[in-house]
C-alpha cells in the first residue's frame, strides 16, 4: 500500500463549484505546496549554516534563546554579516565578541545596569560588571552611556536617579562628562 500525500487545509482546492476539482485548482495547490517544500528546505538549510557556528548545542540553544536571528534579506534569514553603514541594536549578551566603531550603553543607572535584583547579591552584582565590560570592551573608538536624568520604576516602585555605579570606577581622566542641554 502506498501512501498518499495530503494537502494541508490551505491548500485544498475550492471543491464548492459544480463538477468537482478542475485541473487548474489542482496545479495551483500541488504548486503552493511545492513552493512550501522548498521554503522549508531552505529554512533548514540556513539554520544549519548557524548551527556549524557552534561547537555545543548548549552555546547554540543560549545563544537563540538570548538572540534569535531575525535578520532578513526578502523572506530569507541572513548570516551574512552587516553593512559598515548600518545601525546595528544588540543585547549585552548577544555582543561577545563583536565589536563596533562606536557603542552607546544605554540605561546605564542604578537599578537598570546593574538590575535593582542584582543590588542584593555580591555574586550577581559582579555578573552585572562582568557585563558592563562586556558591553564597554565592545567599543573600538567612541563609548557612551547614556541614562535619564530621573525616572520612576514601576517594578520596584521608586525613583531612578542615580548614574551606574560602575561608572563611578571609571577614572576620571578617561571620561567625558556631557548633560543633554550641554548637547543641544
Amino acid at each position: 500500500c502506498s501512501a498518499v500525500p495530503t494537502l494541508g487545509p490551505k491548500l485544498m482546492p475550492d471543491r464548492t463549484r459544480s463538477g468537482g476539482v478542475s485541473a487548474t485548482d489542482m496545479d495551483t495547490a500541488v504548486s503552493d505546496e511545492l513552493q512550501a517544500k522548498a521554503q522549508l528546505q531552505e529554512a533548514l538549510e540556513q539554520l544549519l549554516a548557524i548551527m556549524e557556528r557552534y561547537t555545543n548545542l548548549e552555546a547554540f540553544l543560549t545563544d537563540m534563546a538570548l538572540e534569535p536571528p531575525n535578520t532578513a534579506i526578502g523572506s530569507t534569514l541572513s548570516t551574512e554579516p552587516t553593512p559598515k553603514d548600518r545601525l546595528v541594536l544588540s543585547t549585552v549578551h548577544s555582543a561577545k565578541g563583536l565589536e563596533w566603531h562606536t557603542v552607546f550603553i544605554i540605561w546605564a543607572l542604578d537599578g537598570r545596569f546593574p538590575s535593582a535584583q542584582s543590588l542584593y547579591k555580591e555574586e550577581d552584582l559582579e555578573e552585572e560588571l562582568r557585563l558592563m565590560y562586556v558591553a564597554a570592551t565592545r567599543a573600538q573608538e567612541n563609548l557612551y552611556f547614556t541614562y535619564p536624568g530621573q525616572i520612576y520604576d514601576r517594578s520596584v516602585g521608586v525613583m531612578l536617579n542615580r548614574p551606574s555605579r560602575f561608572i563611578d570606577m571609571l577614572s576620571e581622566d578617561i571620561i567625558e562628562q556631557q548633560s543633554a542641554e550641554s548637547i543641544i
